[in-house]
């Protein structure tokens, strides 16, 4: 025998339905599927490059830095070429050719500012219509990430600066050129 009182007695919950969301969130399912879309982001061992179309086009916005300019070509043959300009009064100042490439090892985004050598990273997380390139092996940028939405691209360099520790660097672009639309229009 217990010296406690019981406890009283709670009614049991009942799941909240409310018919219009459920049928939206099941339509919503529906379209999903027979569009052959995905309801959950890409692991990045299971991208191609030839699903980074989303990435093509040119690329421009103003910064502090002057004008900075992206171009990516359309992906073909596992690769996509690409090329990033800082301009200040209208003279590069800054010039990388870029590259992403899959292989054995998954994607990874080659990098070689002002014609050094390729400084590599590899694609580290993916999501719709973003990615994360990133190496250990830099001190900065040890890691890049691009996220499109609609016709903006948000391009965000970090890592560390050996003089000023932290540091991130982010482009605020929009699209200029568009080769995707141009391609299924027949330009």
């Amino acid at each position: 025998m217990s010296l406690l009182p019981a406890a009283p007695k709670m009614p049991r919950a009942e799941p909240m339905k409310h018919p219009a969301l459920t049928q939206s969130v099941r339509l919503a399912v529906v379209v999903a599927c027979l569009c052959g879309c995905s309801l959950t982001a890409p692991r990045p061992d299971q991208l191609k490059v030839r699903d980074l179309d989303w990435l093509s086009g040119t690329w421009r916005g103003e910064t502090d830095a002057g004008v900075v300019e992206q171009e990516w070509s359309l992906p073909e043959l596992g690769l996509m070429h690409g090329e990033h300009r800082t301009l200040q009064q209208g003279r590069v100042v800054l010039r990388a050719e870029l590259r992403i490439l899959g292989g054995l090892n998954g994607i990874a985004l080659y990098g070689a500012p002002d014609g050094d050598t390729d400084r590599i990273y590899g694609l580290v997380a993916a999501g719709r219509r973003r990615l994360t390139f990133a190496s250990a092996r830099r001190d900065f940028p040890s890691e890049g990430t691009f996220e499109r939405s609609g016709d903006r691209l948000t391009v965000t360099f970090r890592g560390r600066d050996e003089l000023a520790g932290p540091r991130e660097l982010r482009y605020e672009l929009h699209l200029v050129a568009d080769p995707v639309s141009a391609q299924r229009s027949g330009a």
